[in-house]
């Protein structure tokens, strides 16, 4: 877990463990300022439906993290997230089903104040559909993902022969059911390079900033003052850190010619 996940969890944890003891919280402050303990106090409502609410964003934000997450996972993940918010609107018919910190405070809720948390819903879903416009209009042929079930007289007629191929063939049928469709076009990249060739793009794109912020920490932790002198470009010490392949040392061991003593 890299020290961006740990923060996200930390506040998450932090900010859930204050809603937890929020009286005793609210009664410390009162002793010590009497002005904010009140101002705490009254602001229960509030803190309560952020806290649903980063909870839920946090929720979002981990399924976009990783190494092997692809435009077609992000656009599912944010469209998924733009029809919830139009679900989670439903605050303001006191309908609090997915928000249970705000349950607990439903009677002490205004009307005014549900009309706060409404508008704030609808503006985030807004800004989500700007921000991620290109994303959300991604047009993601339905051979791509499911090349089995896809329809070849809908697809564009220079890959129709190249998918009837494939359609046809039971090894690349077993590992798309044990696999799943991005390593199936990762294992016949050679077999059916012009499928790969319009695929890949999907796979092979960085849809979110994870791997560059994994990059720049693995720089920080590399580059001390023991060794500011280490190209870590040149020689290939940063690649080695970022890449999830896993070095066969048996197999280089065995590889390795013993030298005998002179």
């Amino acid at each position: 877990m890299s020290c961006h996940e740990n923060d996200e969890t930390f506040e998450r944890l932090l900010l859930a463990r204050f809603c937890e003891l929020f009286d005793s919280i609210v009664e410390f402050l009162e002793e010590v300022d009497a002005a904010l303990g009140e101002q705490v106090s009254s602001s229960r409502c509030d803190i309560m439906y952020l806290t649903d609410f980063f909870g839920k964003m946090n929720e979002v934000t981990l399924k976009l993290q990783g190494k092997g997450v692809t435009l077609i996972q992000s656009k599912a993940v944010i469209h998924s997230l733009t029809s919830r918010l139009d679900l989670y609107r439903s605050i303001g018919r006191r309908q609090f089903a997915h928000f249970p910190l705000l349950t607990k405070v439903s009677e002490a809720l205004t009307d005014e104040r549900l009309l706060i948390y409404t508008d704030h819903l609808r503006m985030v879903n807004a800004d989500l559909k700007i921000h991620f416009r290109d994303l959300l209009d991604l047009d993601v042929p339905t051979w791509v993902v499911q090349p089995f079930q896809a329809d070849v007289a809908e697809c564009e007629p220079a890959i129709q022969e190249h998918l009837i191929d494939i359609q046809s063939d039971d090894e690349a049928q077993a590992i798309f059911r044990t696999s799943g469709w991005g390593n199936l076009w990762v294992k016949y990249s050679q077999r059916y390079p012009a499928l790969w060739e319009k695929a890949r793009l999907l796979l092979l794109a960085f849809p979110t900033t994870y791997l560059v912020e994994q990059g720049f920490s693995q720089v920080l932790h590399m580059q001390s003052k023991y060794r500011n002198r280490l190209n870590l470009t040149a020689s290939g010490a940063l690649r080695l850190k970022l890449s999830s392949l896993q070095p066969a040392v048996k197999k280089l061991a065995e590889n390795h010619q013993a030298q005998g003593s002179h």
